[in-house]
């Protein structure tokens, strides 16, 4: 499937007549192009029209099947692109938390300086860093949700995917194979198309860079430093915010690809 890049809706002329009285949001003929559509927002007509959205959905524009299973997708996807920003931070965090903590605690045993106030310190940098890795486990099961839910709205619409819903799902949780399984589950809903090979390969790059060499280098830092520490962890802090970046886009260009597919105006 390739991901559409949708144009802004164009102003839609003044006045015009309601198709029928309280009739529901949909394609309606357009009272000033009676040869094309004009979506009717359930109060009054709207600037989009079919000569915008209804091509890229074809045989499936209108199609109530299809329109559901790719709105069931929509709301995980909102949610997965407002919470990737405050969850890259929120991974950062983490690992400087758990690197200060288990640096301090490594210190202490190996001093044999152990004593109960430093423990406190200790436990609470850890308590925080556990409190802030919540949001990964959060993250994790969004991105479960809305690829499950997006490879299903592909099979609806007939655009071949390499695994079923539940596979892509299941992707990110088998050991090794969720080194590649989410990224080729995302490039099947977003497509090659569009500009968006390149982000795809950048977006796993950095993903990995940012997680798989951030758990290295959180081993690293215990002997570690505060200076050296944080050359450490600069690569893989680094990548973790690219990567949120990069995926939130990806995420919103796959939805808007399958909206646009059943002819549905941007979320």
């Amino acid at each position: 499937m390739t991901a559409m890049s949708l144009p802004p809706p164009s102003v839609p002329p003044a006045g015009g007549t309601p198709p029928v009285a309280a009739t529901p949001p949909g394609w309606y003929d357009d009272p000033w192009d009676p040869r094309g559509l004009r979506w009717w927002d359930g109060t009054t007509w709207s600037g989009y029209t079919d000569a915008q959205y209804a091509p890229a959905g074809g045989a499936h524009a209108g199609d109530a099947v299809a329109v559901d299973v790719v709105r069931r997708a929509s709301g995980p996807a909102r949610v997965l692109a407002a919470l990737l920003p405050l969850a890259s931070v929120g991974q950062v965090a983490s690992l400087a938390t758990s690197s200060s903590g288990m640096r301090d605690l490594f210190r202490q045993v190996r001093d044999g300086e152990v004593v109960t106030r430093g423990a406190a310190e200790v436990t609470g940098w850890l308590a925080i860093g556990q409190v802030v890795s919540l949001l990964t486990i959060v993250l994790l099961v969004l991105r479960m949700v809305w690829l499950s839910r997006a490879t299903r709205a592909c099979r609806a619409l007939d655009v071949p995917t390499k695994r079923g819903p539940g596979w892509a799902c299941a992707g990110w949780l088998l050991p090794l194979l969720n080194f590649w399984w989410p990224y080729q589950g995302l490039r099947d809903v977003v497509g090659d198309g569009a500009g968006h090979a390149r982000s795809l390969v950048w977006w796993w790059v950095t993903y990995l860079v940012g997680t798989v060499g951030g758990a290295f280098a959180l081993m690293a830092t215990w002997s570690l430093d505060v200076p050296a520490s944080v050359a450490v962890m600069a690569l893989p802090t680094a990548s973790l915010l690219v990567s949120s970046v990069l995926e939130r886009r990806l995420v919103l260009a796959a939805q808007a690809g399958l909206r646009a597919r059943v002819g549905l105006i941007p979320a």
